[in-house]
């Protein structure tokens, strides 16, 4: 029910690589170890309960999606993480995110944004996460597949 919530019929769904609701609120720091993570920005703040999370394939979010459908997805992954793979420098997805914020009365963020593919981190990346006091970690995991398949066996209740 919750994806539906997040997938309107005009979103395309190939962009959402996988997307889930926990039954019970996790401190994000647990999906971030899970996920084999660098810590960039604001490690303070990992210990915030997340609900769930969305995992994106970046570039086909980016290419396919309005602004609005963007919208959409990072304000429905608000107390969740985005988790944003195929990532080549980080700058677009974090363009992306601080953009969503535009024009809304609240902060409209995810708890958490998880780069996944990164090869060289743009420092433009780190610097808009630092400024909208977002988290921003980078995952080892070497594919999107392997990524998704590491996400779907996170039990936060271990």
């Amino acid at each position: 029910q919750a994806l539906e919530k997040l997938i309107d019929p005009e979103i395309t769904s190939d962009a959402i690589l996988d997307s889930r609701e926990f039954g019970v609120p996790v401190p994000a720091r647990l999906m971030v170890e899970h996920l084999d993570c660098r810590v960039l920005t604001h490690d303070n703040l990992l210990d915030r309960d997340i609900y769930g999370y969305t995992a994106l394939d970046s570039v086909k979010a980016i290419v396919s999606l309005t602004p609005q459908q963007l919208l959409k997805l990072y304000g429905g992954t608000t107390q969740r993480g985005a988790i944003l793979a195929n990532v080549t420098t980080g700058r677009s997805p974090m363009v992306a995110i601080k953009s969503s914020q535009i024009g809304t009365s609240a902060a409209v963020k995810p708890a958490v944004a998880i780069l996944q593919g990164v090869k060289e981190l743009d420092p433009l990346a780190i610097k808009i996460a630092d400024s909208i006091h977002l988290p921003l970690c980078v995952s080892e995991i070497r594919t999107a597949e392997e990524l998704v398949r590491e996400i779907r066996l996170f039990d936060p209740r271990i």
